[in-house]
């Protein structure tokens, strides 16, 4: 579905004019406000993403970018387990972003939000680029429609960084916003893949310290003390690679595959598996452009990725490549 949004005012601080995300005709997807130089331009240096999403609580973005770049920014300084944290960044093999991309709404106290994070970049003494995406004619996100809305936002600025990225690290961040969020966060994460999924969990509002129940943009700007230390805790929740699905290429071989497995389904499953393709079929734009035996060849590459032992992937897939053999020989 295209995010049906006209580019609204923005407030641009040593800015080129906004761009926006490479989309369809019938998609306005804006790229609203922008701290730096809008990437509308293919560079060849590799550049590290943070994408984040963010609701009424702008200090996650802060305490998200401070555990990747203790150098830029040592929030954790004085954190009891720091050494944990930099074991946690040593296994992941993290690395200090360059950019902080922003997927929000446009709703008021996310506007609070937003002014909030850019006085925290003014103020930082080595600020990365700080970009900001918000889906036109959402707020609170509190029905479908700007659920959906959001979602493609999200994966549409997920496969963008990517590209933009060059190579180089695209870390995702659960925390801010809505759960839907943080839930098309880690789609999107299966998708295109990211060099690690990342969440900051903390104390109860009413059992925080006080500077960070003002959280004013200076206090993210320098070492925290021990006691906001003790009431943030950074996470790394997982890892993923880029999906193979997207990678499928279709030669006459695997095309008679795939019509061979059609063949072989009953009609209920037929029109079971269609109801299933349907998503994908109908979108021929972006970011799928397979044909019916294109998604019908994923059936069998499912089997290749399922959560099943060695000896029961390697049994059911020769089982399959039987079958298969069977009725392209008749």
């Amino acid at each position: 579905m295209a995010i049906k949004a006209d580019v609204c005012g923005s407030s641009v601080v040593g800015a080129t004019p906004t761009s926006r995300l490479t989309t369809n005709n019938a998609s306005k997807t804006s790229f609203n406000r922008d701290v730096g130089v809008a990437p509308t331009h293919k560079h060849t240096m590799k550049k590290n993403i943070l994408l984040c999403t963010l609701g009424a609580s702008w200090a996650v973005i802060p305490e998200a970018y401070g555990f990747l770049a203790p150098q830029q920014l040592p929030l954790y300084q004085h954190h009891p387990q720091q050494p944990a944290l930099n074991k946690l960044r040593g296994d992941y093999h993290l690395q200090a972003p360059d950019e902080i991309w922003v997927c929000t709404t446009q709703g008021e106290q996310t506007q609070k939000s937003l002014i909030q994070l850019q006085n925290w970049i003014q103020l930082c003494p080595q600020p990365p680029v700080l970009r900001i995406w918000q889906a036109a004619q959402t707020d609170q996100l509190d029905n479908q429609q700007e659920c959906l809305e959001m979602r493609e936002l999200i994966v549409r600025a997920c496969l963008k960084a990517h590209d933009y990225a060059n190579s180089g690290q695209v870390v995702l961040s659960l925390a801010g916003g809505r759960k839907t969020m943080s839930a098309d966060m880690q789609w999107a994460a299966s998708l295109f893949g990211c060099q690690a999924l990342l969440h900051v969990v903390g104390a109860e509002y009413k059992n925080m310290p006080a500077a960070l129940q003002q959280a004013t943009p200076d206090l993210f700007t320098r070492a925290f003390d021990r006691d906001c230390c003790q009431a943030i805790m950074p996470l790394v929740t997982g890892q993923n690679q880029r999906s193979d699905l997207l990678d499928i290429s279709m030669d006459d071989a695997q095309r008679q595959v795939a019509q061979a497995i059609w063949q072989s389904l009953s009609p209920d499953e037929q029109t079971q598996a269609l109801q299933n393709c349907q998503a994908l079929l109908d979108k021929s734009d972006w970011p799928w452009q397979f044909s019916l035996w294109d998604v019908l060849a994923m059936i069998k590459q499912g089997f290749v990725h399922s959560f099943l032992s060695g000896n029961d992937k390697e049994t059911l897939s020769k089982q399959v490549d039987a079958q298969l053999y069977q009725l392209i020989s008749k």
